[in-house]
């Protein structure tokens, strides 16, 4: 049933043209614990890595505790892609923080509406992470648009988000790069 409501829900859902000339980067997730900390980290890291350190990356949560750290799992998987969360402290989630970035990228296709509501007039700005992926016929609908939760499933739930994030922040990089080449093509997203 979820996915039946997902595949018509999604037909709505679609990421804005790339911006150009992209120069921070935000991620959201719900509570800036594991999701958008790991995600910023590890885009930060790679840009690093392609020589487009001047690419600020961020991240802040909608519901946030800051006397709340990742879990254990979640710094033990992140570790693998040699990302150090353990000292993490969480963020909410500005208008500032929104204003500040060229592109913000959410988990969940709820975040991605979300956002556009809260803050219509940057909904040009508002990246669903999933969909920079590419179709994965074997996941369903929900799946397609969603990077779910790994907080309190255990360390493969972590595993699977970690990965499918990985994925997408390599796209990012991708178009980042592209972007500086001169080479950017819109059909990446």
């Amino acid at each position: 049933m979820r996915d039946a409501i997902w595949a018509v829900r999604g037909r709505a859902i679609a990421n804005p043209p790339w911006p150009g000339d992209v120069r921070s980067l935000l991620f959201l997730c719900h509570a800036n614990l594991c999701r958008s900390p790991f995600a910023e980290q590890l885009a930060q890291q790679r840009l690093r890595e392609v020589g487009l350190s001047h690419i600020a990356c961020t991240s802040a949560g909608f519901r946030i505790n800051p006397l709340v750290h990742p879990p254990e799992d979640a710094v033990a998987v992140a570790a693998r892609y040699c990302v150090q969360m353990a000292d993490h402290q969480p963020v909410f989630v500005t208008l500032r923080h929104v204003q500040v970035a060229d592109a913000v990228f959410v988990m969940e296709a709820r975040q991605w509406q979300l956002v556009r509501r809260r803050w219509p007039a940057r909904a040009n700005r508002f990246f669903l992470l999933p969909q920079l992926l590419a179709p994965d016929t074997s996941l369903g609908a929900w799946d397609r648009l969603h990077i779910p939760d790994p907080y309190g499933r255990g360390e493969a739930a972590f595993e699977q988000s970690y990965e499918r994030i990985a994925r997408a922040v390599d796209e990012i990089v991708a178009l980042l790069g592209s972007q500086r080449t001169g080479r950017y093509s819109a059909s990446r997203l």
